[in-house]
């Protein structure tokens, strides 16, 4: 496992742990700095180890190499060197000046903040209560106290306490917070005494709680390793030392919707040797540092200061709009358990925060990279732990989210969902309905397949058919097979197959030999055997006959497999004239032969002779 990258310059996100005051006044959070805070011990220091010890140093910022910049990204940033060293460290980015609370705050925006009305009430538990003393051993708030929060602002947070006398530390929130409180010099200890400064006294007295909402920012923004102590999130140091980088990252643009990913893109494509992730960003890693700056950034931080807002779902500009499944036969998003939210800036993120530099040119991701991720994520997810389709099926729509008309997102959902056809069924038209009239981008007379996205534009169309052929409603099946041959005249997918066996079952014979020859240099076995199905349909024994001589050299098990009706599912994989191939025929062809009266018996009686032919030519 690898170990935890020391922050650039040295700087090891300042302290952790409760202030110990001296005994001087403290009104300023420089004063409540005299007494270190404590780094506890960890109980399992392997689970937070994702970050990449590199080894070397850069001489201006010391950073190690995981911090190592990448020069080709800065122009997309609009950074100098300097500065973008100085948005990964959070002390320095406050000192400097690149980051600063604005020197005036909008009083009504502030006390609707959830951290303000969270703080306020301990502040005002604290006062009522006088004297407070806090427990001997660890200097947290009686559980009297605690006891009175909870059924306050604190009762509706996560996770909730269990016990009937809950402390401090089995509420999280509450012992960040209430150390956060003392860290910004608005809460005192000293001789066991939690009391009020006199910045805290003034701020309730007026009721203007600006100074407790700048104290609390400015605290938070220069140190917010902090955190660290408090939810023990894997990657939760990287993620909090470039916080200043996330924020500036979400200066781009303030109409669209926010989500985790586009932070985590922006610290990768600066730093892309911070993590060591072997195969692609879809692993584990990836999107533990996804979760990480949704809790830290997003979540706790953001929400709780009010500069972010979560977008409720109708709102999500590329969501596709919930249609009314009684009318329409849509899909029932509201139905689906993402467990992520899409958020938004707020108006008293461009008033709080000031900046010394200006906002990014362009944003670092493109909706299209993202929803490419997710989509890749559904599929490796859905075959390593196939029984878990929830999961599969929240990357899906997160990967739609992202991109409407993502079209293999729908591929790999209505695979998700195979087993329940008719919802299957809706989520391929669903990702019809999006894609529209899609064209491929290609030369003339190039393949459709070309392009790479119209590939996914043609799974859809055959998906649908499969599923049509399931539900047994070949004539619509049969339409979707025809669209295909027209969009893609190599037809790669092989919806020629398909289509022949249809028509043939259907006793559209004439069709049928059309589509054959429409396609006479396939001498794949499932052209090779449809010619043979058709001429036995039409009743004509001696082409069929030595259409069958041609089609058993290419793969001779095929008549087996049409005995056996009974057979598990054909393997997506096989060699050229195997068992496994004749087992893909005969799903694909075997209800088209077991509607002819005696063509399964004249099949296997005319192998039965060649093959006695052969043997006998052979000695």
């Amino acid at each position: 496992m690898s170990k935890i990258i020391p922050f650039p310059g040295g700087h090891q996100g300042g302290t952790n742990g409760d202030v110990s005051s001296t005994g001087t006044s403290a009104d300023t959070p420089q004063a409540h700095d005299a007494g270190r805070w404590e780094r506890p011990e960890r109980r399992d220091e392997q689970r937070q180890a994702r970050i990449v010890p590199l080894e070397g140093t850069g001489e201006k910022c010391r950073a190690s190499a995981g911090w190592r910049l990448s020069a080709s990204s800065l122009p997309d940033f609009g950074l100098t060197e300097r500065q973008a060293y100085l948005l990964v460290n959070p002390q320095w980015a406050v000192e400097n000046g690149v980051v600063h609370v604005s020197p005036e705050l909008p009083v009504e925006q502030i006390a609707e903040t959830p951290i303000v009305k969270r703080v306020v009430a301990l502040l005002g538990s604290v006062q009522n209560n006088d004297p407070v003393f806090a427990t001997e051993k660890r200097r947290d708030l009686p559980i009297a106290l605690v006891a009175e929060l909870l059924r306050g602002p604190y009762g509706s947070v996560e996770p909730q306490p269990t016990g009937r006398r809950p402390t401090e530390r089995q509420v999280p929130l509450l012992h960040f917070e209430r150390a956060l409180t003392q860290r910004a010099g608005l809460l005192r200890y000293q001789k066991r005494r939690l009391t009020l400064t006199r910045v805290a006294q003034r701020a309730l007295e007026a009721g203007d709680y600006s100074i407790i909402y700048r104290r609390l920012l400015e605290t938070h923004l220069a140190g917010p390793q902090m955190l660290d102590r408090y939810d023990d999130l894997s990657d939760g140091k990287v993620v909090a030392s470039s916080l200043p980088l996330a924020l500036f990252s979400c200066r781009q643009d303030g109409e669209r919707a926010l989500y985790e990913e586009d932070l985590a893109e922006a610290v990768l494509r600066l730093f892309p040797r911070l993590f060591e992730v072997t195969s692609s960003k879809s692993g584990d890693v990836y999107h533990e540092l996804c979760q990480t700056i949704r809790y830290r950034v997003l979540e706790r931080f953001g929400v709780a200061f009010g500069l972010f807002e979560r977008v409720e779902r109708a709102e999500t500009e590329s969501l596709p709009v919930e249609p009314d499944t009684d009318a329409s036969g849509g899909i029932d998003w509201n139905a689906i358990d993402r467990r992520s939210h899409a958020y938004r800036r707020t108006e008293l993120f461009n008033s709080a925060l000031g900046w010394s530099l200006p906002p990014p040119p362009r944003p670092f991701a493109s909706s299209e990279a993202i929803a490419q991720e997710w989509t890749e994520q559904a599929r490796v997810h859905l075959e390593l732990v196939p029984a878990d389709l929830q999961s599969a099926e929240r990357a899906c729509v997160r990967a739609i989210e992202r991109r409407q008309d993502h079209a293999e997102a729908y591929v790999v959902w209505a695979r998700i969902r195979e087993h329940r056809p008719e919802r299957a069924l809706r989520i391929v038209e669903e990702g019809l309905r999006e894609v529209g009239d899609r064209k491929p981008e290609v030369e003339p007379k190039e393949s459709v397949w070309l392009d790479k996205e119209f590939r996914d534009v043609l799974r859809l169309h055959m998906k649908r058919a499969a599923i049509l052929k399931q539900l047994d409603r070949m004539d619509e099946a049969c339409v979707e097979w025809e669209t295909l041959l027209r969009l893609d005249s190599y037809d790669t997918l092989g919806a020629r197959h398909e289509l022949v066996a249809a028509q043939v079952a259907q006793g559209r014979l004439h069709a049928a030999r059309k589509t054959v020859d429409q396609f006479p240099h396939d001498r794949s076995i499932f052209s090779k055997w449809n010619a043979v199905l058709v001429s036995r349909a039409a009743g004509n024994l001696r082409r069929a006959a030595t259409e069958l001589d041609s089609a058993l050299q290419r793969n001779p098990h095929v008549p087996r497999a049409l005995r056996r009706r009974k057979l598990p599912p054909a393997p997506t994989e096989y060699g050229p004239g195997s068992a496994d191939e004749a087992a893909a025929y005969r799903e694909i062809a075997g209800f088209a032969w077991y509607g002819i009266p005696g063509a399964i018996g004249w099949v296997r009686e005319r192998a039965q002779r060649v093959e006695a032919e052969h043997e006998n030519s052979s000695k």
